[in-house]
Order: C-alpha cells, then structure tokens, then sequence
C-alpha cells in the first residue's frame, strides 16, 4: 500500500487518501487503527483526556468515480458512524437516499409552522374502571404538500438538533390548551389534556411564563394540563428541570413521568420532579409476553406496587390487545392508553367521543391514525 495522505478538511474534520488498495476491507481495517489510535487514554499535564473519532469509508470506483462524489459518500458514512458502535460506516446507497431525506426534513421544518403545516391529534387516556375518557394526550402532526405525512419519530430528533423543537412544543401547547378550554366551556366535562415537554423545553425558565399566559388566556384551570417528560430527558440538566417543573406544580399543573423504568431517574428524582402521575412504559407489557416462562405480570406489578406506595396516579401506555388488558385488569392502575381503545385522532374526532361519552374498546372503530 502506498503512504496516506492526510488533508484538513474543516475545523474538526480530516480526509486521509488510502492510494492502491487492493481489497475494499483495507480502508475499514486502517479506519479501525485510526479509530483505536484516537481513543486511546491521553495523559497531558494534570488532565486525563479520552478522545473519539468517527470515520465514514467511500472506496473508488464504487462508490464514486471522482473525488467530489467520493468526499460527499464519505461525508455521508461519517455521519452514520457517530451512532454506530464501531464509530466507522462505509458507504452504501442506503445511507445516501436517508441523508437526503433528512436534508430535506432540516430545510422544510423551519418553515413548516408558519406555513399552517403542523396540527394537533388526542389520543385518550380511558378511566381503568369505566373505559370513559379522562385524559388526552396532544401530538404534534406534520402534513408536508410533498412529502405528505411525516412521522414524529423522523421529525422530532431533527427538530431538537436544529432547535425548533421549542416552537413546535408550544404550537402543540397552546393548540391543546385552547382546545380543552373549548370543550369545557361547551359543557363536556373537565378533561386534562397531556402536553410532551422536551429536554431542550426543560432547560429554559421561558416555559413557566409560556404555559401561565396559556392558562390565563383560555381560563382552563391549572390541574387540567398536564406536562409530560421522559426519564432522560428530565436528566439532561436535573436541576434545572426540576426548578422549572417544581414552579409549575406549584402553579397547580400537573407532571407526570413518561416511559416509566426504562430511563435513568429513581424514587427520588419523582420527588424532586413534582411528579404526580408515572407512565409504564409499554415494554413491560410485550416482555411479558416474550416470557412466557417468567410470572407473568411480575415485573409490571413490581412497578405499579412502586407508584401504589409513591401515592402517584399510574396510567399503563401501549395496550393494544385483549389479552394485555386482562392482564392490566388485575394491577389496579388507574387508566389506559393505547390502540386498542383509540389511535390519535383530530381534535373534530375527539369532540364527537367527547358529546357521545361513552366507554371506548376494541368495539369503538376509533382507528384514524
């Protein structure tokens, strides 16, 4: 093999030149030497350093037949390489078509709010005894006129690392919020409505002002909204999420802890969260059923007993069969969430249900996504 050649590309990036390779396993054998080289220990002065690389592989001629498309593919795996285990990616064309639709989901989100794209869907939270509705939880939805209806799991990610993930948490707060106070007013009941607060949201002292003034514009009582925040999001900056959470809930509204045991808090990060209300996460169900050996429910009412003790409402996400309602039925949460009594639905949807009140279930035909 011929010497490297090693260039800077930009501030913390480098291209190296790996001339007359034989074999395309060359270029991931010395990206791993490069890889290990980096990471190891670094002793300087009084500090001890630890350092990483990521490394994206482009191999001519198949993978590009001039340097430019090369150094794009490269680029491309590199970025992919950051989340993989190894730290290094060779190209593939895969990873092109999933960076050019993600380019295209950073370009057009910005614009998206003001452009009326977004909206917001409920999906109920149900009463354990009476299967009546007694919560809603808001979820943003991003209609694109080309791309059409894009996911929340693809747009989200990319809306906290390019920073909007703010505006579109307070399009969805404030759509929820007008929406519950509107209800109320026409006589159908007192429904709290569930807002999902990011980690980025958490951080900024701005939420306890934003979530007030929605309040007091629309008169919908304070313990009628609830703030929703997973285990790791809230863990990101603890104390700055539980200042802001504490003040909220001495305002009167209501948290509650989403994805329950699957994250990094403990009995007493839900005190200083002011949590009041946990969410099981809707893996304790489907490792029930991967275990059919194990207690069935073991784990699941270790969990709910948890909560029981705390003095915290508990609600289990994700039921979506008969058979893990039957099974839930035992545990004495206090409600249910999940595709078998209703999908997320338009707001026009959810007053219908609302004036019907009646008890939702496999039987309802609730099946809008």
């Amino acid at each position: 093999m011929n010497a490297w050649m090693v260039a800077r590309w930009s501030d913390d990036e480098f291209a190296v030149l790996l001339p007359g390779l034989v074999f395309p396993e060359e270029a991931v054998y010395m990206a791993r030497s490069i890889v290990a080289t980096v990471a190891a220990p670094c002793t300087g002065s009084a500090a001890h350093l630890r350092l990483s690389a990521a490394i994206g592989i482009a191999v001519a001629p198949s993978d590009g037949d001039n340097p430019a498309t090369l150094m794009r593919h490269a680029a491309v795996a590199e970025h992919a390489g950051r989340m993989s285990v190894e730290h290094l990616v060779r190209f593939e064309l895969s990873l092109s078509q999933e960076a050019e639709g993600r380019l295209l989901i950073e370009q057009q989100l910005p614009l998206a709010l003001e452009r009326g794209e977004f909206s917001v869907a409920f999906q109920p939270e149900v009463d354990a005894a009476s299967h009546r509705i007694v919560g809603l939880e808001a979820l943003a939805r991003w209609h694109h006129p080309v791309l059409g209806e894009v996911p929340p799991v693809r747009f989200i990610p990319i809306a906290e690392e390019i920073g909007v993930i703010a505006e579109i948490g307070q399009f969805v707060l404030r759509s929820a919020v007008r929406h519950a106070a509107q209800w109320r007013s026409d006589g159908l009941g007192d429904v709290r409505v569930a807002v999902n607060v990011s980690a980025h949201q958490l951080t900024d002292r701005s939420l306890v002002a934003v979530v007030l003034e929605c309040l007091d514009e629309t008169g919908l009582p304070a313990h009628l909204l609830e703030l929703e925040v997973t285990e790791s999001a809230a863990m990101v900056d603890a104390q700055a999420a539980a200042e802001v959470l504490g003040e909220l809930a001495r305002q009167g509204v209501t948290i509650s802890l989403d994805d329950f045991g699957t994250g990094y808090s403990n009995i007493g990060k839900l005190h200083n969260l002011a949590v009041s209300t946990i969410k099981i996460d809707r893996s304790f169900l489907l490792e029930d059923e991967a275990n059919p050996a194990a207690d069935p429910g073991a784990l699941l009412h270790a969990v709910v007993t948890l909560g029981r003790n705390l003095g915290l409402r508990v609600i289990a996400e994700g039921v979506e069969t008969e058979e893990q309602l039957n099974r839930l039925q035992t545990q004495g949460l206090d409600a249910y969430q999940g595709f078998l009594f209703s999908r997320p639905v338009p707001a026009a949807e959810i007053l219908r249900l609302l004036r019907e009140d009646r008890p939702l279930g496999s039987g309802s035909g609730i099946q809008i996504a």
